[in-house]
């Protein structure tokens, strides 16, 4: 998934402009989980601020009305 915010997200390492994550979809059981995100401090993805690497990713569910709800939705729809 990609991500640009609508305003930058100020964090410890720097603005975060947009962002790109990596995750499995279990549709069957409505989760998800993370395997890698990206964040970057440029709108064309070239700048990493802060990556995270996942080692053993783990199923939950997606929150509400977040970002990974709208994925998982979208990816599950029937």
């Amino acid at each position: 998934m990609r991500v640009k915010f609508t305003t930058p997200v100020k964090a410890p390492e720097g603005l975060w402009k947009t962002s790109q994550h990596v995750a499995m979809f279990d549709c069957a059981k409505k989760s998800v989980a993370a395997k890698e995100s990206v964040y970057y401090s440029d709108e064309a993805g070239t700048k990493i601020v802060q990556r995270k690497v996942i080692a053993q990713p783990g199923f939950g569910p997606a929150i509400g009305g977040s970002m990974t709800q709208v994925a998982l939705d979208y990816v599950c729809k029937k």
